[in-house]
């Protein structure tokens, strides 16, 4: 195997690991440094790192518990890898998101999450699922004081998505004064229902996507980021730098948290060089076809102006501009400024016609650019051409991207979702998880956030999402 080739296997492995709760998600190599657990505390899946230094935390092992209820503390053991050292500050939220003191609430409607009033019945065949993937959510730590806040849960999915069915689970908190006593409740039974006049003004909330691949970044987040060339007949691509975050040992990219079962193909994969100058060329080809369609449209611009329709509205606003002045003196010095303006109008209009495209800044700079991306691809050896594409920004250039090496200064990989990551023979399965996530950029004091807003961070950060892929196909 070629040194170059050795560079796409690594490659393909890396994005492989990146989303199968890997060794390697953070997208970088990393070795062994064995497990270690985190001594009791109280949170099942604690933020806490109990690797040694210049270790980083990867998958959560196992863990053990001490004592019941309220009291049960979690002694948890994770692998630990050396290499790149996940971001810090986080979680955003630490421990419980609910009202200190607040009075509690109680779920609504959880035997009509399928579909209660006004909402779409489920498929049979995704309530299943649904269903499990919901109890999971509910069980969260998250949600286990509903100190000030009243949660409902909602479920959804779409048959007719491709390349496969795709659904959704909410959680929408609501605020005390929008809930009621519901008036079907049994008697004896706490039964709780919206308000008719919020139940179309929600609090938003938490939402899980299931097989769905979003389209670009969440927040301030980096990645997912696509540029008018990033396209061919093979798709879209975009800039994908690596994940320097994880939650319950799972990669946090570009503003979302991905979940995906163990030994699934890899949901993100390199863009070779090849492909990715190749498109760069059509693009800067198209920008030179654009500026002759411009050419053609200035001159037809000149072409009515001084059509016989035009030129006769032209002399109407001259006499308009005229006949405001009852002074002749004055009438025939506005219809002298009127009519140098017209000129004035006419001269640029026919500079601009005049011009040619093969001169204009825009083909200039895009035959340059073509010239030197032809130049450099006609260097690349075939192994080359095979390669991971990675660009680093030249701010200011016609063309702001640079080809770069693995490794240089600002190199950012190119990378495409895999169209081999979805099962087509589990078109109604759970295959991928995905929600936002918020960053310290987003909210730098997240504590101070709506309770809402700390209901829905604290949802992501705090369930059992290693529990949930043991569902995914």
């Amino acid at each position: 195997m070629s040194g170059q080739d050795t560079v796409i296997a690594v490659a393909v492995s890396l994005c492989a690991a990146l989303l199968s709760g890997g060794a390697a998600a953070q997208g970088v190599t990393r070795a062994s440094c064995g497990t270690a657990w985190t001594g009791w505390v109280k949170e099942a899946n604690p933020s806490k790192n109990p690797c040694s230094k210049n270790c980083v935390r990867g998958e959560r092992l196992g863990a053990r518990t001490y004592g019941k209820g309220d009291k049960t503390q979690y002694d948890v053991q994770y692998q630990c890898y050396s290499g790149e050292a996940i971001e810090t500050g986080y979680p955003l939220i630490k421990g419980s998101p609910a009202e200190r003191g607040a009075p509690q609430g109680a779920w609504i409607g959880w035997d009509e999450m399928f579909g209660g009033p006004d909402r779409v019945a489920v498929d049979d065949r995704w309530k299943p699922a649904l269903l499990a993937l919901a109890t999971i959510v509910r069980e969260s730590p998250a949600l286990k004081d509903l100190g000030g806040f009243y949660p409902q849960m909602f479920a959804s999915a779409d048959a007719s998505a491709q390349p496969v069915a795709s659904g959704e689970l909410r959680v929408d908190p609501w605020w005390p004064y929008a809930v009621e006593p519901d008036p079907r409740a049994k008697p004896g039974e706490k039964r709780f229902r919206v308000k008719p006049n919020y139940v179309m003004n929600g609090p938003g909330g938490f939402s899980l996507y299931i097989n769905w691949l979003p389209n670009g970044p969440h927040g301030r987040a980096d990645g997912l980021d696509k540029a008018e060339w990033m396209r061919d007949a093979e798709g879209e691509f975009f800039l994908l730098p690596p994940s320097k975050r994880q939650i319950d040992g799972f990669p946090v990219i570009a503003g979302y948290l991905f979940v995906t079962a163990a030994g699934k193909p890899p949901l993100f994969v390199p863009v070779s060089q090849e492909r990715a100058y190749k498109a760069a060329i059509r693009w800067a080809q198209g920008m030179i076809k654009e500026a002759g369609v411009t050419q053609n449209s200035n001159n037809e611009v000149l072409a009515n102006f001084n059509s016989p329709q035009m030129k006769k509205l032209r002399r109407q606003v001259i006499e308009e501009a005229a006949a405001r002045y009852k002074d002749p003196a004055k009438s025939a010095a506005a219809r002298a400024k009127a009519e140098a303006d017209d000129r004035e109008q006419e001269r640029e209009i026919r500079e601009i016609a005049g011009r040619q495209a093969a001169s204009s800044p825009i083909t200039k700079a895009a035959r340059e650019t073509i010239a030197r991306l032809e130049a450099k691809l006609g260097t690349l050896s075939a192994a080359e051409r095979r390669a991971p594409a990675h660009v680093k920004l030249v701010p200011g250039a016609f063309f702001d991207r640079e080809f770069v090496a693995a490794g240089a200064p600002g190199a950012v990989p190119l990378m495409q979702y895999n169209k081999r990551f979805f099962d087509p023979g589990q078109r109604n399965s759970p295959q991928l998880l995905v929600m936002s996530t918020d960053s310290r950029e987003d909210f730098p004091r997240p504590e101070k956030q709506s309770l809402v807003r700390r209901v829905e961070i604290a949802i992501t950060e705090q369930t059992d999402w290693r529990k949930a892929a043991q569902l995914l196909k």
